[in-house]
């Protein structure tokens, strides 16, 4: 994969912590510095292989019609490169259930710990209102920095801490999240 593919591929633009769509090419491409035509065929080309795996995965539409419709119209998926790679679950699933009246939030942004997203955490989801909420967190906190002086980024306590913060802030607003456990260390 060239460098152009993968900085879109994983929308590192989403680092300024602005408000950038998916699908705004030539603001992507300022901020890259790619060309704004190159951006958008590497992005059709990364929705075209979603669109292929949400096709396999739903096969016979077994996973789209059972969808709850009355309890869920907002989902959230929060995370790191995990999510917000643009062959990612979370746009797979998107696609899986299109025909849907759901609205899908990528709160994902490549290489953000707990740390970074506690700062914006108000603004991409507890602002959002949704009722489920998929969380995915902690690739990028628990690795060492690159640095000859670092440590590991965030300390297995901190990491559970932020974790927990998280998720009950997601449960008092209301957001079904069946992973509660998964916080532990």
């Amino acid at each position: 994969m060239d460098e152009s593919a993968f900085k879109v591929k994983f929308n590192l633009q989403n680092w300024l912590k602005e408000d950038i769509g998916e699908s705004d090419y030539r603001r992507i491409g300022n901020v890259l510095d790619i060309d704004a035509n190159v951006v958008e065929q590497h992005a059709l080309a990364f929705e075209k292989r979603v669109t292929q795996q949400a096709e396999i995965l739903d096969e016979g539409g077994k996973y789209s019609e059972a969808v709850d419709r009355a309890r869920t119209s907002k989902v959230i998926f929060v995370g790191d490169s995990i999510t917000s790679d643009r062959e990612s679950f979370a746009k797979i699933i998107r696609r899986v259930f299109c025909q849907h009246s759901l609205e899908f939030i990528d709160a994902g942004v490549s290489g953000w710990r707990t740390t970074e997203f506690l700062d914006d955490f108000y603004f991409k989801v507890l602002s959002r209102n949704v009722q489920a909420a998929h969380v995915m967190l902690g690739t990028n906190g628990m690795r060492a920095s690159r640095l000859p002086y670092g440590k590991c980024n965030v300390s297995p306590s901190e990491f559970e801490k932020n974790m927990s913060y998280i998720l009950t802030a997601l449960g008092e607003q209301g957001a079904k999240n069946d992973s509660l456990d998964a916080a532990a260390v």
